[in-house]
C-alpha cells in the first residue's frame, strides 16, 4: 500500500546511502564526539564509514553467522532472508574470485611490511588493496560496498600465505 511503500522506500534511501541506524558501539562514538569540544572538527564523520564497512562485511561469507543466529531465534522475515542470502552468494563467488585473481597476481593486499618487499613492491607500480585492470592498479575502495569486502578477503589470503601454514589445494 501507499503508507507502507512510502516506508519502505525511505529505509532503502537511508540504506543505500549508508544513513541508516548503526549500531551501539557507533552511537558511543558519535555521543562522545557530541561531547568532547572540538572532537568534532577531529573527527567529522563516523556514521557514513562505519556504515560503508558494516555494508563490506555484510557481502563476505561471514553474512552466513547472521543468517545462523537469526534462524536459530527465529523471527527471520523472508524478504531479509532472501536478502542476506544474496549477500552470501555474492560474498562467496567474490571471494572465490579474489582468491582466484590474487593468485594469479591481480589483486593486491597490505603493503609488505618487509623494506626490500615494499620497495619491490612500489617499484612493479603495485597499490595497496588494489586490482590491476589492464597495466591499471585501481583501489578497490572506489567499489564500495564491496570493495571492503574484496579488501578483507585480499588480505585473509595474503596474511595466510605469509603465515607457515599450507594453502588448502582446492
Amino acid at each position: 500500500t501507499g503508507e507502507e511503500l512510502i516506508k519502505t522506500v525511505n529505509v532503502e534511501q537511508l540504506y543505500r546511502t549508508f544513513q541508516s541506524d548503526t549500531g551501539a558501539l557507533v552511537k558511543s562514538l558519535m555521543f562522545l564526539r557530541g561531547k568532547v569540544p572540538g572532537l568534532k572538527y577531529v573527527v567529522p564523520f563516523i556514521k557514513t564509514p562505519a556504515n560503508s564497512i558494516a555494508r563490506g562485511l555484510e557481502r563476505t561469507p561471514l553474512v552466513l553467522a547472521k543468517i545462523i543466529h537469526k534462524g536459530r531465534i527465529g523471527g527471520y522475515p523472508q524478504a531479509e532472508l532472501a536478502k542476506d542470502l544474496g549477500n552470501l552468494t555474492l560474498g562467496t563467488v567474490g571471494a572465490g574470485w579474489i582468491g582466484l585473481q590474487w593468485a594469479k597476481g591481480n589483486i593486491t593486499g597490505r603493503v609488505p611490511t618487509e623494506p626490500d618487499q615494499r620497495d619491490a613492491f612500489y617499484r612493479q607500480g603495485k597499490k595497496p588493496n588494489a586490482v590491476r585492470i589492464g597495466d591499471t592498479w585501481i583501489p578497490l575502495e572506489r567499489f564500495e560496498p564491496l570493495g571492503s569486502s574484496f579488501s578483507i578477503m585480499a588480505n585473509l589470503i595474503q596474511d595466510y600465505s605469509q603465515s607457515n601454514k599450507e594453502l588448502p589445494t582446492e
